[in-house]
Parts: structure tokens; sequence; C-alpha cells
């Protein structure tokens, strides 16, 4: 996983240069690569090779939008109004402000409402960092997340296939917009390659054939199927889907490591005992699903 989780984690960069970005993958030991500052060899061999670190530009984030978002909030009228969902009518406040986002939905107390209203499948409460990373993707950096969805919709029916033939929550799925913002033909500097960012060796472990003539992690399909299959693996060793996600990006090993030290646990009781991008990764897959789900009342 390295230039590619750019595109999501690092938006801004993408609405400038759509084809820089930083990848997530899979390492050549079947585990997920983390990104950092250091270029040397980790845990289950991942390698670390990147000038920007995801817990580091979310400190620029944080510092950028959050104030301006307050302010906005105070200057915007808030009403009451019967809002549909899932079928049903609900009374709760709405906040539009002059280009129909529904802002309301973007404060930690509309985010806990909904959230509530139309439960997830794979954590359990919003916090800071989550809540950050939701105004990033709803309010902040719009355009590039309107981009995303619609590359996410075009091939939705074939993942959504894959996953539930595995069991795996459909709201999963939405990671290979982290991995490579929804772009097949995507290639990290350390060989991982195509939407969900393959490395070789956990490719071949999974079937897929790598050779000069033939690589079949360009495959949507068949890429996507391996990266169900891999989730699925990671949950059955750890019991949780946000677990999961996150060893999708350190790796099964660094997640079953932490998991013995902290004998065991949530995902909210360890995630500061994971590397700093994988804080940040799950946070940030966590406001893609949330941002995908209330698109429509936040006017994307």
């Amino acid at each position: 996983m390295t230039r590619y989780f750019e595109l999501l984690v690092t938006g801004f960069i993408l609405s400038v240069l759509p084809s820089y970005a930083q990848v997530t993958s899979f390492n050549e030991n079947g585990g997920g690569v983390v990104s950092s500052l250091d270029e040397n060899e980790g845990e289950d061999g991942i390698v670390q090779d990147w000038k920007t670190t995801l817990s580091e530009f979310g400190q620029v984030v944080t510092e950028s939008s959050e104030e301006e978002f307050k302010k906005t909030t105070e200057h915007t009228e808030r009403k009451f109004n019967l809002v549909s969902f899932a079928g049903k009518e609900f009374n709760l406040p709405t906040m539009i402000d002059d280009n129909g986002i529904d802002l309301f939905l973007l404060t930690n107390e509309g985010m806990a409402i909904y959230t509530a209203i139309n439960p997830p499948a794979f954590f359990q409460d919003i916090d800071d960092d989550v809540a950050k990373w939701i105004r990033f993707y709803g309010y902040d950096k719009r355009k590039y997340t309107t981009t995303l969805f619609k590359r996410y919709d075009a091939i939705k029916t074939k993942l959504l296939t894959a996953f539930r033939k595995y069991g795996v929550p459909d709201e999963l799925s939405l990671l290979c917009l982290i991995e490579s913002a929804c772009t097949s033909n995507a290639l990290s500097p350390v060989g991982a390659a195509g939407m969900w960012q393959i490395m070789p060796a956990t490719a071949q472990l999974y079937g897929l054939k790598v050779t000069p003539s033939v690589d079949e992690r360009y495959d949507i399909k068949l890429s996507t199927y391996v990266a169900a299959r891999y989730l699925k693996d990671a949950y059955l060793k750890t019991g949780s889907w946000t677990l999961a996600a996150a060893s999708y990006n350190c790796g099964q090993g660094k997640t079953i490591s932490i998991m013995k030290k902290n004998k065991g646990g949530d995902w909210d009781a360890m995630k500061r005992c994971f590397p700093s991008e994988t804080q940040q990764y799950v946070p940030a897959l966590i406001a893609v699903w949330y941002v995908y789900t209330f698109r429509k009342e936040l006017n994307l």
C-alpha cells in the first residue's frame, strides 16, 4: 500500500494532480504495506519508504479545515424538517447552506444521529479522527469525492458480487477508493498493482497469474475476489471487520501481534497501538462510508 493511498487520504493533491497518489497494497508475505517516513524494512517484511505519513497529513487536515467549518455552521440557520431515509421519516435538525448541503450531517451531533438511523456493520462509534475525515470528504473536497463515487458506482455491482460471495460487508468494498481511487491500472513503486494494489506474492498465493505477458491483478473482477478473500481471512483471524480493514493496511501479522499484546480487544481499544498510518486509514474508510451513504443529503 503505497502512493495511491494519497488519492483518498490526501485528496487535495489528487484534485490538482490526478495521477499522483500513494498506494496501499499487500507485501510479499501477504500483509499490508505501511507508509512511513523512513526507508527501511518493518514487521512482516513491510517496505516503509514514504515521504509523508497519513498521520502527518491528518494534522494538516485538522488545522486547515476544522476552524473554517465551525465558522460556516455558526452562520447557517438550524431548522427541524422531516428527513426520509431507508423508507422511514425522521424529524431531524437540518442546516442547509447556500450549496444545498445539509451541514448538520457534518457536525458531531449529526454524525451520531445518522449512524444511529443507519448502523454500519464494521465499526461502533464515530470519534474525532473519523469526524475530521467526514468533513474533509463531505465538505472540503467535494469535487474530488464526487469523482471517487462516480468511479465506484460504475463498478459497484461487480464489487458487491465478490464481497457477498465471501460474506464480507458491502461497506468494505469502499476500500478500493482508499487503495487506488478505484483506478484499475494503478501501479506502485514497490510493485503493488491494480485497483486493490496486490503484490505479486500475494496474487500468486490467491491464485492470480502474474507473468511478463499476463498480470491478473489488473483484472477488476479477479482482483476483487482476491481482496474479498483476503478480508474474509483477516476477519476469521481477528474476529472483527474493523480489524480486518486495518489488516489490509498494516498486515495480518501486525494486527494479530497487537491483539496478542493487548490480550484481544476491539479497534477502539487498540487503535493507538497500530502504526500511525493505520490509525488514519481506518477512520478514512469509515468517513468514506458515511459520506457515500448520505451523499444525497450532502448534495454529492
